[in-house]
């Protein structure tokens, strides 16, 4: 996909983990892909409450990818194919903490998005699921989805522990012009977030 090639570009080639590469499971949502990289981070703290996300450095697909004060924009060269110049923007949408014991957040979910623009426009959405292991930031689950759609958001329940995404819908419409809408509920287990519900409704025809 584009935004990861952009991604490459903008941090460095790198190889990918094993476990980043594998495919997600084949009772995975069409819509929204699921990845168990279980990637541990060096840095060391008491609590996912001190993890400054803010200004994170974040390992996706093999890169780094350093965001300051909750963002990051660069412009890089064309890539080979490439008719316009390649803008990248890299945004912490949100943080939640919840899995609460003793008032201390065992979980915390994070939300980026990745906008990037190139011979044409792609917007993604990033969800990470940290917890710590002996102190160290472990990403367990990592969603991704695709943000070009109406109404394509994350949402959150922290008392029901339902994670709700909605993205534009796997059906093979023409870029400029999303045609349906999937919703997928994802149901807290205590380590893990697993598919309740899946729905996918028409949208309204593009103007464009």
């Amino acid at each position: 996909m584009l935004f990861v090639l952009l991604l490459c570009v903008l941090a460095g080639a790198g190889g990918l983990s094993s476990d980043e590469a594998a495919p997600s499971r084949p009772s995975s949502p069409v819509a929204v892909k699921i990845r168990s990289p279980k990637y541990e981070y060096k840095v060391l703290v008491h609590s996912v409450k001190d993890i400054d996300f803010k200004n994170f450095q974040y390992h996706l697909f093999g890169q780094w990818v350093r965001l300051r004060s909750g963002s990051m924009k660069g412009t890089e060269p064309l890539l080979k194919g490439e008719e316009l110049p390649i803008h990248i923007e890299v945004s912490l949408r949100h943080v939640r903490y919840f899995d609460f014991q003793e008032g201390e957040p065992r979980h915390a979910l994070i939300s980026l998005d990745f906008f990037s623009v190139g011979a044409s426009s792609s917007d993604q959405g990033f969800i990470l699921l940290f917890e710590l292991i002996n102190g160290h930031p472990v990403v367990r689950q990592q969603f991704e989805y695709d943000r070009q759609a109406p109404e394509a958001e994350d949402t959150f329940d922290a008392k029901l522990g339902l994670l709700t995404i909605k993205a534009r819908a796997q059906d093979a419409s023409p870029h400029c012009c999303p045609e349906n809408l999937e919703t997928d509920e994802f149901a807290w287990q205590g380590q893990e977030f697993r598919l309740r519900n899946r729905k996918i409704q028409k949208l309204p025809p593009s103007n464009n």
